[in-house]
């Protein structure tokens, strides 16, 4: 009996643990860093043998891991990389590491369904013969993010068949690409999308991306830069498309996406030996695409250099496929036949606050756009020899030059065709639809309306120094008096407050603002001045706030500082109000710009600064001093920047 229940309390003990055993939570597993400390290709599958290859890694790392490298230069692929499972590659820079295809095999190989990303690596060199994507293929329903890549000199080779895509990156169905801050370069396809292909359903967005030199082979073959086929949706934000070929449509880019969005880009150089040199759209027969380009620039690019002779669109060429163009600047195209900036019909182009100029056919001759363009109004074109402009004209400019500058590095990451002074197109657009910036990023309005075109004009500007000679501190005569008393036009700061007796300090400010140039449409006034000390309390508060009066020339009519100065009518009182802000120990505040009208082009610009509240009744010496025309220092002396163009 003994036997039995000690039996069966070892059972139930043994019960006991297992049941605990199996309400234990298993422990979490966390996500490993799998460190490529080697060059070689090796194919052990293992990382723990003392060296770990790329190959190795990504064999042996499970779904989320990251890989990261020790080690620089070039790995040399024997075969394709296949990541079959979610994974984070992370290299040390596209200038640093180097996975070569040795032009012989594919480089990525990203399996269906698997979410990648991959940074800080070039992938050149990639070969497949009669097959899609040589540098990376993404796979249907993968998702791949590259960030800080090259994507360089990877080709298909056609041996049986031209219908081969995506010589740098080639996205199948319903995958997702997004690549950021990377370059695409070099590549070759033989049908379509030499730097890039995406297809059937798939997603792509491109940001502070360069494709640049790439190319298709086959006769014809479209989108020597990219293509997005298929009902695809793509946007593209500060992108250059730029030195890209193709032997039949669409030298940069050719599309029939569902949606395709360009914001903030450049088109430009490219070539392709039939329609739209720079872009190409097309309808898809499923449903009708939605097309926008917003502040873009397509300059410089060619249609038509096939024999054939029957180029259109040198910059964009339209086929069924409605566009929408908004502050875009199209300029200095060319095309054998027709259309040297766009060519479209049935009003699918409609264009507002856009440029079109310097276009050229070298059938017709100066041809900026070819059949017909629906105006939203506020447009600049400079040749309508071959085309309709419908819808809204309001604003529109014809035949006239828009004083473009060369192609440039004008800021913001995307080069542009500046606006010199004088342009016709300067003020020109319509406030209510231009984009609130320019290409490069500049706010619109710069000046008193917005620009047409992808480039916001930039105002001269110029900032004046304080006059030593004429400017100074004003004390009161005795309290509540509001009469000058005693000045100082020597010392090297200015007094604003009240001294000891309560009599209130003013302060003139001159400028000699002569050399503005004739005609200056001024755009924007900001006047600064430097913190020196204080003696007692800082008046801010005590006395309200700090005002700025302003006299278009002098006070009375002499710039000398008088005692009159301490209150004489001006052309404007406070004009300006300061509160204790300092930044840099700087004071700064910008007129309104109906207070333009008193800065003086013909001589002196004067300012009296001035506390509300005259004392505080403290019988108590609290003034703020602030470094004057004096100053020892030049960089300390306060200062008038205006900004301006001409018109």
């Amino acid at each position: 009996m003994k036997k039995t229940s000690l039996m069966l309390n070892l059972f139930i003990a043994f019960c006991l643990v297992l049941g605990a055993l199996a309400v234990t939570p298993a422990a979490p597993a966390y996500a490993a860093t799998l460190t490529v400390d080697t060059l070689a290709d090796e194919d052990d599958n293992s990382c723990v043998d003392g060296d770990c290859s790329l190959r190795d890694a990504i064999k042996a790392a499970l779904p989320g891991d990251t890989i990261d490298f020790a080690v620089t230069g070039i790995i040399v692929l024997s075969s394709q990389l296949l990541i079959n499972k979610d994974l984070t590659v992370s290299g040390p820079g596209p200038g640093s590491l180097t996975i070569s295809g040795n032009h012989a095999t594919r480089v990525f190989n990203i399996d269906s369904y698997k979410v990648v990303s991959i940074s800080g690596l070039a992938v050149a060199n990639g070969q497949v013969t009669d097959m899609d994507g040589a540098g990376i293929l993404v796979r249907s329903n993968a998702n791949l993010t590259l960030d800080n890549m090259a994507i360089k000199d990877n080709a298909i080779v056609k041996l049986n068949t031209d219908y081969t895509r995506g010589g740098g990156i080639e996205v199948w169905q319903s995958g997702v690409l997004t690549v950021t801050n990377s370059v695409i370069s070099g590549n070759t396809a033989v049908q379509e999308g030499g730097g890039l292909d995406a297809r059937f359903y798939s997603t792509v967005h491109l940001d502070n991306v360069i494709i640049d030199n790439n190319q298709t082979t086959y006769d014809g073959g479209d989108g020597g830069g990219v293509v997005i086929r298929e009902g695809s949706h793509a946007t593209f934000n500060r992108v250059s498309i730029t030195n890209n070929s193709s032997l039949y449509n669409g030298g940069g880019l050719a599309s029939d996406a569902t949606t395709l969005t360009i914001t903030n880009s450049l088109i430009a150089g490219n070539t392709t030996g039939g329609y739209g040199g720079g872009i190409s759209l097309y309808g898809n027969g499923m449903e009708t695409p939605t097309n926008t380009l917003v502040n873009v620039t397509i300059s410089g690019n060619t249609a038509g250099t096939n024999p054939s002779g029957q180029g259109r669109g040198g910059g964009l060429w339209i086929g069924a496929a409605p566009v929408s163009l908004n502050n875009v600047t199209i300029a200095n195209n060319t095309t054998d036949y027709k259309g040297g900036g766009i060519s479209g019909s049935n009003n699918l182009i409609t264009v507002g606050n856009s440029l079109i100029a310097g276009n050229t056919s070298t059938d017709t001759g100066i041809e900026d756009c070819d059949g017909s363009v629906a105006s939203t109004g506020h447009n600049l074109i400079q040749a309508t020899l071959g085309c309709t402009l419908t819808g809204d004209t309001t604003g529109n400019l014809v035949g006239l030059d828009p004083m473009l500058t060369a192609l440039a590095d004008n800021g913001g990451g995307t080069q542009t065709h500046a606006l010199q002074n004088g342009s016709p197109a300067i003020d020109a657009g319509n406030d209510l639809t231009c984009e609130s910036t320019d290409q490069r990023g500049a706010a619109r309005p710069l000046g008193s309306h917005c620009d047409i075109g992808a480039y916001e004009f930039q105002p001269d500007a110029m900032t004046f120094t304080a006059s030593a000679s004429y400017d100074g501190w004003i004390l009161e005569s005795a309290e509540t008096s509001n009469i000058g008393g005693s000045l100082n036009k020597v010392a090297t700061t200015l007094r604003l407050g009240d001294d000891a007796a309560n009599k209130q300090y003013r302060a003139i400010l001159s400028f000699d603002t002569s050399s503005l140039p004739a005609g200056a449409m001024i755009t924007s006034v900001t006047l600064r001045f430097k913190y020196a000390g204080k003696t007692g309390s800082i008046p801010f508060g005590l006395h309200g706030s700090l005002l700025a009066d302003m006299c278009q020339g002098a006070f009375k009519g002499n710039p000398d500082l008088q005692l009159g100065d301490f209150k004489i009518a001006c052309s404007k009182n406070k004009v300006l109000t300061y509160t204790n802000i300092k930044v840099d120990n700087w004071y700064s505040k910008s007129l309104n710009p109906l207070d333009f009208q008193y800065v003086n082009p013909g001589g002196v610009t004067q300012f009296r600064l001035r506390f509300a509240k005259d004392d505080n009744n403290d019988f108590g010496a609290d003034f703020l001093k602030i470094y004057s025309g004096n100053a020892v220092e030049a960089a300390d002396r306060p200062q008038l920047a205006i900004e301006y163009y001409i018109p």
